[in-house]
């Protein structure tokens, strides 16, 4: 089965002014990495990515690359911007910081809706970086 590939043009289609109800997809391997991850930390990814993020941090983001990226053509990266579940941010204040931080860099973001998160118990926006 071959998995669709997200383009860049796919991503520029779309609205990304509320979550988006779009199903992205790993490669096959990168999803088993994915699964077996889960497994060996054995205990839930949310209570896990909240214990390692943010456990002694006041930070209301942290911004890494994504260990399990979604099939994007080459020339684009893959990363996350975590919430800290202590803080709520407005949506503009999360805008702008992830505008400030990219500010050279040609990007689309998004929130996936709810039923599309493999993580729910934090807020997270998929950040794709055209290099």
């Amino acid at each position: 089965m071959e998995i669709p590939l997200t383009t860049w043009e796919m991503l520029q289609n779309l609205d990304t002014s509320e979550p988006v109800n779009i199903t992205l997809n790993r490669l096959p391997e990168i999803q088993q990495k994915y699964e077996i991850h889960k497994k060996e930390i054995n205990m839930d990814i949310n209570d896990y990515l909240k214990n390692l993020f943010f456990n002694d941090s006041y930070d209301t983001y942290l911004l890494n690359g994504n260990r399990f990226p979604y099939n994007c053509e080459p020339n684009i990266k893959h990363m996350l911007l975590w919430i800290n579940p202590k803080h709520n941010p407005p949506n503009q204040e999360i805008n702008n910081y992830i505008e400030e931080i990219f500010k050279s860099k040609n990007i689309i973001y998004f929130e996936n809706i709810e039923k599309n998160k493999s993580v729910i118990g934090i807020r997270h926006f998929h950040i794709f970086i055209k290099q």
